[in-house]
């Protein structure tokens, strides 16, 4: 039961840390939107889903460094939970569909914020408090669901439900890893050998959960980005356009008429001079 806690505990800590980078990427965004530099790239032509798709990328690229260097870590400190041969492929592969769910998540909630600190602090917070109450409600309750089963309708509900935030859905499945090591530790394989580590019930689920939640929170940015991007650019076109059709009316009309009386009087000045004083070879 203690070991058990612990890995809740390590499986948050994981969540802690990668908060951490996936916060970061909320600041190149809002520092780039209150620059100007986005309204610049979309009034040049590019479209926003290159603009987020190449954001999206170069984070997801950005956050397999420090994957690299939590399994090099858990290798050091021996921890087989998560590097043992037969865990180490899945504890990789439930990072990275976390890092491809958590990053588009983190861009919805860029919209909200002006100032870049200000974002990467709430959203550190926020990270941390979902992934520690949904972990913590859930498990405390599946404990109580052994010694009352009435409990146990709840246990099954919460999670479904808690599987919408993709940082329960990775502690759960942190913690699936760590569970089934348990369980092997005690001697007690036939509990688990009837599925594997990849099975539905084990971190199937959680996987899908989270590649689904990618492709709505990447399509939910998208529709910010275009609904709410159309006033600015709306705005800029109507400047942009209103210039032009003020220097249009301008070449129009007699360009004089806008020049002030004291220019005007320098220019008819120059008109008048006699064409004796011209000096062709200067």
């Amino acid at each position: 039961m203690i070991s058990l806690i612990l890995d809740l505990v390590k499986a948050v800590g994981i969540v802690f840390a990668l908060s951490f980078i996936s916060s970061s990427f909320s600041t190149f965004v809002i520092r780039e939107r209150q620059c100007g530099f986005m309204a610049m790239q979309l009034l040049a032509g590019q479209s926003r889903v290159v603009y987020w798709g190449m954001s999206y990328l170069w984070d997801f690229v950005s956050i397999i460094v420090p994957i690299t260097i939590i399994v090099i870590v858990f290798v050091i400190f021996n921890e087989q939970a998560y590097i043992g041969r037969d865990h180490v492929g899945a504890f990789i592969v439930l990072m990275l569909i976390y890092g491809l769910a958590i990053t588009p998540l983190m861009y919805c909630f860029t919209f909200a914020f002006h100032v870049p600190s200000v974002a990467f602090v709430t959203l550190l917070a926020i990270n941390i408090i979902i992934a520690t109450i949904t972990a913590v409600i859930y498990h405390m309750l599946d404990l109580i669901s052994y010694e009352n089963p009435s409990v146990e309708v709840a246990v099954q509900v919460l999670d479904k439900v808690f599987l919408i935030f993709p940082q329960f859905a990775f502690c759960r499945g942190l913690y699936e890893l760590a569970k089934r090591y348990t369980i092997r530790q005690q001697g007690l394989e036939h509990l688990i050998d009837a599925y594997g580590i990849f099975d539905w019930r084990a971190l199937t689920e959680k996987l899908v959960a989270m590649l689904i939640e990618a492709v709505v929170f990447s399509g939910l940015v998208l529709l910010i980005s275009y609904t709410s991007g159309t006033g600015i650019c709306e705005k800029c076109w109507r400047r942009l356009k209103k210039t032009r059709i003020t220097m249009a009316s301008g070449l129009d009309d007699d360009p004089r008429s806008t020049i002030s009386d004291d220019v005007m009087e320098e220019i008819k000045r120059v008109e008048n001079v006699s064409p004796l004083i011209y000096l062709p070879s200067l």
